[in-house]
């Protein structure tokens, strides 16, 4: 039986249920199944004796030569030259990354090659997940995938573009406009959840950043001189361990103005106490403003402003809690922030402007910080020349 493999013809619907047929499979964690149609004429461009055909179905990455990523064949009907069949039902497609590259399919029935390849083409909406879509996988963790071992996942993006402006492996844009803050906290571009399976009392990383030669990640949260969140909050019992230096790392508490006085960015506070917040499950430290003659505990240094929003439980995350806000100054029974370690700026009386250098040790003045010149309660020691604002950079190291 002779074949014209020039009138050989794949249906457009070959494309689109190549494509589509693979992602749907792929969602409910089995091996990638394509559905195959095609017409098969004789020289004369007539259609071929019904019957059965052996068909072998070989998927290439080049138009020509190479070796078959994929080969299965099987015994399908053809009736007026039309013939329809599955890929990966006879064999499965077991290994997902030969859909990373451009495909080719070639053909041989009863013995015979038809030529040329056909490029698989995707289906116009197999290009972009449709809004709500969700990717689910059970691959095994021993999987290897575009080189990387242990890929076992749902999905895997990978941007394989070496160039100088390769650009990102993941971009995620979420334009959501929530109309409050505890709106806006229920919300993300990404959320990450390592789900524990039930009975079981461990999971995995929710997240993990590996950066080989640069940074591991960056973290930005609002805009300059604008009242914003945290840049992160870590919530959990334990904390965070660093390993490695800490550059720049200024240590801060949230605290609670209990004094009589108003407190200003760069005031140095005195402790007057630690209360619980039931809410939250944390302490609280209680501070005032430290005055002139004030022999108190000195505890740190004045620096934002802080609110205090109602506590909810948000997809499995709780939100609410302490953000910072506008403004410089605490009255009594509001929030701030005091840092105990690291620089910090440090309000400078006006009467001892003149007289700080950098290295001198700062202890309470009126009006603000001054020079000390003995055994002088101090926790700050001056790092630059007193500005415009009357404020100078200063080391804490609260004692």
């Amino acid at each position: 039986m002779y074949i014209n493999k020039r009138l050989m013809k794949l249906t457009q619907r070959l494309c689109a249920a190549i494509a589509v047929g693979a992602m749907l499979s792929a969602c409910v964690g089995v091996a990638p199944k394509m559905t195959h149609q095609g017409r098969l004429l004789n020289s004369s461009g007539q259609p071929v004796s019904d019957g059965n055909y052996n068909v072998t179905y070989s998927l290439y990455n080049a138009s020509t030569g190479g070796t078959a990523l994929h080969t299965e064949s099987k015994s399908v009907a053809v009736k007026n030259g039309l013939f329809s069949s599955d890929i990966g039902v006879t064999k499965a497609i077991t290994n997902a990354e030969i859909f990373a590259q451009p495909l080719y399919l070639e053909l041989t029935v009863n013995g015979e090659t038809l030529t040329p390849r056909q490029e698989l083409m995707g289906a116009p909406y197999a290009m972009s997940l449709t809004s709500g879509a969700v990717v689910q996988g059970v691959q095994p963790i021993t999987r290897t995938l575009l080189g990387n071992a242990n890929t076992g996942s749902a999905l895997m993006v990978a941007n394989l573009d070496t160039s100088a402006t390769g650009g990102h492996g993941l971009v995620v844009v979420n334009r959501a406009s929530p109309p409050n803050d505890t709106e806006a906290q229920k919300v993300a571009a990404l959320e990450v959840v390592a789900d524990r399976a039930s009975g079981t009392t461990r999971t995995a990383y929710a997240a993990s950043f590996i950066s080989d030669g640069f940074r591991g990640i960056y973290v930005k949260s609002g805009t300059a001189g604008a009242a914003t969140f945290f840049d992160a909050i870590f919530d959990g019992p334990v904390g965070i361990q660093v390993v490695g230096n800490c550059t720049g790392c200024t240590m801060a508490y949230v605290v609670r103005n209990v004094g009589s006085s108003r407190i200003q960015s760069g005031d140095l506070l005195a402790a007057a106490g630690v209360e619980m917040d039931k809410e939250l499950g944390q302490p609280v430290m209680l501070v005032r403003k430290a005055e002139a003659g004030d022999d108190a505990t000195l505890v740190g240094v004045a620096k934002n402003m802080m609110s205090r929003s109602a506590v909810e439980e948000a997809n499995g995350k709780r939100i609410g809690g302490f953000g910072e806000r506008a403004g410089n100054t605490a009255a009594t029974g509001e929030y701030l922030t005091v840092v105990v370690n690291g620089l910090a700026q440090v309000k400078v009386s006006s009467k001892s402007n003149a007289k700080i250098a950098i290295g001198d040790r700062l202890t309470i003045g009126d009006g603000g910080s001054t020079r000390a010149t003995g055994g002088e309660n101090s926790i700050a020691r001056a790092m630059s020349a007193v500005d415009s604002d009357g404020l100078v950079w200063a080391m804490i190291s609260a004692r």
